[in-house]
């Protein structure tokens, strides 16, 4: 996973998102924080490029409850953008680092009502889901909405005591334009 470098504003496109916990987890709306980066895939042919629009973070503790949240995206632009929504999970500031065994992530498939569990990658006390293949084309003034839930599920002594969850929406930036 790459550390991107944080820009602010991305020419063309505008981003309003949110996140929205139950209760008992404060709810935001913000525009997002945009950072950019490249994907770390080698055997692609031409290496995709994404630019990331972080969400509201919220803190979770280790209660052995699933908290739903949802993330919204609009596109706000006048053109398609494609996207996907990426999950970090990332280690509360009094540690100790998470474990993807510490936590249970799931997404609701809205076709069928069912529950699905996500794999989760790590890097230095953060989960994520990983960038899938390719995203969905999200077309002008239209609206992503996924719903999640999490539960942390550390019991050891040692174990993290809580998470924060971090969205963020991945954005494929049209290279062909460039070449």
């Amino acid at each position: 996973m790459n550390n991107p470098v944080r820009r602010t504003a991305m020419a063309g496109i505008v981003a309003v998102a949110a996140v929205a916990l139950t209760p008992g987890l404060a709810s935001a709306a913000t525009t997002g924080a945009q950072t950019s980066g490249v994907s770390s895939r080698q055997d692609d042919a031409v290496t995709p490029t994404y630019d990331f629009v972080d969400l509201p973070s919220t803190p979770v503790v280790a209660d052995h409850h699933a908290h739903e949240f949802t993330v919204t995206y609009r596109n706000t632009s006048r053109h398609h953008v494609t996207v996907a929504p990426q999950i970090l999970v990332q280690s509360s500031d009094t540690g100790p680092f998470l474990n993807p065994v510490d936590v249970h992530l799931q997404q609701l498939n809205p076709a069928t009502g069912h529950w699905h569990t996500l794999r989760l990658g790590t890097l230095t006390g953060t989960l994520y889901t990983p960038i899938p293949a390719t995203g969905r084309t999200l077309r002008a003034g239209h609206t992503l909405s996924a719903r999640y839930r999490l539960t942390v599920v550390s019991s050891a002594p040692d174990a993290a005591r809580g998470a924060v969850i971090a969205p963020r929406i991945v954005l494929w930036q049209d290279t062909t334009a460039q070449q």
